[in-house]
């Protein structure tokens, strides 16, 4: 009796060993011509067995390129696709590199921090004034949810001029209550349309930050 532990490692385990014993044969086929048109065969069989496949865009050359993984790209035929580089499709993912927070402050989450960091790049003073309110007003609710307590105005303009590096310094005036809902508005709000706007807008310039895993392993 064979167990699978004494045979040679599944490749691809959603086509089986039968379909990786087929490939293997294939690969002793000598005549060129006779062994691509078995190898178009082999593709059926693959999209049979796995038809979830055709959902895929280019799944065609996904295929052929699941079809050269199997037989360790020593297959020599006259496919629909060139052959595939083993360095590409093998190649480890891209390392995503962590976004490191400002330690201390880290309750106020990413969001604060880009932020600032659009209001920092507004050249008109007063809209930044208006806009460093804002963010203070969206701050003193964060701390109060994460802390489960009060927090005096005093404290959250200080922590907003430390992450801004001294440039949005409000004054012992600024009231921090932006995002307050107005008399009669008690049912709406107006702190999440204004942040989520904000937000929206500080992402808008940021285009690097939606990452596909380019670099993962092509099945």
């Amino acid at each position: 009796m064979e167990y699978n532990t004494t045979r040679k490692q599944l490749v691809m385990r959603e086509y089986g060993r039968n379909v990786q014993a087929i490939v293997a044969h294939l690969l002793t086929v000598e005549d060129r011509e006779k062994r691509t048109d078995l190898a178009y065969g082999v593709i059926e069989v693959m999209i049979a067995l796995n038809p979830t496949i055709k959902t895929i865009d280019d799944y065609k050359q996904k295929l052929w390129d699941q079809l050269h993984m199997i037989a360790d790209y020593q297959l020599d035929i006259d496919g629909p696709f060139p052959a595939p580089d083993r360095a590409v499709l093998e190649a480890p993912p891209e390392r995503i590199p962590y976004p490191q927070e400002r330690k201390g402050r880290m309750h106020y989450g990413r969001s604060i921090t880009l932020l600032v960091e659009k209001a920092l790049a507004m050249e008109d003073l007063e809209k930044r004034h208006d806009f460093a309110l804002v963010i203070a007003s969206f701050m003193k609710i964060i701390y109060q949810n994460w802390h489960k307590d009060s927090v005096g105005d005093d404290q959250i303009r200080n922590d907003l001029r430390t992450m801004s590096k001294g440039v949005l310094d409000l004054s012992p005036q600024d009231m921090l209550n932006a995002l307050d809902p107005k008399p009669g508005q008690r049912n709406k709000p107006r702190g999440p349309v204004i942040v989520d706007r904000a937000l929206e807008t500080a992402r808008r310039p940021n285009k690097n930050r939606n990452r596909n895993n380019r670099g993962r392993r092509r099945r």
